[in-house]
């Protein structure tokens, strides 16, 4: 109503502005903004002032995605509720980790040396071993895995060997000692045995490879015992006996035949039946050892000048002696070398 005359009739009017008049409006708890000065007469914009800590009594719902340029100094909530996604822009193809500050960093992962993972704890952090026989039960590992398929086997010096392609098993009656080098099969033995094979059944094979020693109890060739292509030493222990004349005074030599094959003589074993003699074999310009025999039988080992070839001659000279003397002797030789 504007206004009313004596009679009592009333003048109407619509309100404008200019009907009012209203100081400057201002928040004073500075939780809001204006875009301007306001005072009912112009339509301002009302803002929230994020320059303040402000407490929010009612879950608030933003329909703007959160853009990586925007400003927030600090922003804390209760719980953060993403119903599409939550795009951390620092973390890329890795996993999130929150750091002792309580920031959310990239995980850098973690490892290690010459060991495996155990354990990893709340942080990523984790614990290292090394793998021994604590952490395995179980089937045994397999030969393809890089064990052996065994819970245990063999005994003392026993061998491991194969019965089938990734099988292992062992032969207590095959052994090997290294204490003293000796390879040991049932009631057989092989000594220093470089490169040497031996196949037991209907043959026995010996390489050309050399072998220092072969012991066995008894061999018995049920067909044939084949060492072609080999070289087989034989030794062979011939004997002679000669007199000198009675009161010898000068040296006598004696022929001993023609040696058939190549041989090395190794040793010889002498005595005289009296008095002593001394002995020199030779193949006429080559001698070997010199020694004195007698009546004690002595073995004398021979290293000098002890070979013949086939066909070459053999002689043995005999020293002086005041009387008639008997001197006998057994040769070591080794024939086929």
């Amino acid at each position: 109503m504007r206004s009313i005359n004596a009679s009592g009739v009333a003048t109407c009017a619509t309100v404008s502005s200019s009907d009012v008049s209203l100081a400057n409006l201002t928040a004073t708890d500075s939780t809001l903004t204006f875009s301007g000065t306001y005072n009912g007469a112009t339509a301002r914009t009302i803002g929230l002032n994020l320059g303040n800590a402000n407490t929010w009594t009612a879950i608030q719902t933003f329909g703007q995605t959160y853009q990586a340029s925007s400003s927030v100094g600090s922003l804390t909530v209760g719980t953060i509720t993403a119903t599409s996604s939550l795009t951390v822009p620092s973390i890329t193809s890795a996993l999130g980790s929150f750091s002792s500050a309580g920031l959310l960093v990239e995980y850098t992962g973690a490892g290690c040396t010459n060991q495996v993972v155990e354990d990893i704890d709340a942080a990523g952090a984790t614990t290292c071993v090394s793998i021994n026989n604590g952490y395995w039960s179980g089937t045994d590992l397999s030969v393809a895995n890089g064990g052996t398929g065994l819970s245990t086997f063999g005994g003392t010096n026993t061998i491991l060997y194969t019965t089938a392609a990734d099988t292992l098993s062992s032969e207590s009656a095959f052994t090997y000692d290294a204490s003293i080098n000796k390879l040991t099969v049932d009631n057989g033995q092989f000594i220093n045995a470089t490169s040497t094979q031996m196949f037991y059944g209907v043959q026995a094979y010996l390489s050309s490879s050399t072998v220092g020693r072969l012991t066995v109890g008894t061999l018995t060739a049920t067909s044939t015992v084949d060492v072609s292509g080999a070289t087989v030493k034989i030794h062979e222990y011939p004997s002679f006996t000669l007199s000198t004349t009675t009161g010898a005074t000068s040296t006598t030599t004696n022929p001993l035949g023609v040696a058939y094959v190549a041989e090395t003589w190794v040793g010889v074993q002498c005595f005289t039946n009296v008095g002593v003699l001394g002995v020199s074999f030779y193949d006429g310009t080559n001698r070997m050892n010199y020694f004195v025999a007698s009546t004690t039988a002595g073995k004398i080992l021979l290293t000098t000048n002890n070979t013949f070839t086939a066909g070459e001659k053999r002689y043995v000279d005999v020293g002086t002696s005041t009387t008639k003397v008997q001197l006998s002797c057994t040769v070591d030789k080794i024939i086929n070398q």
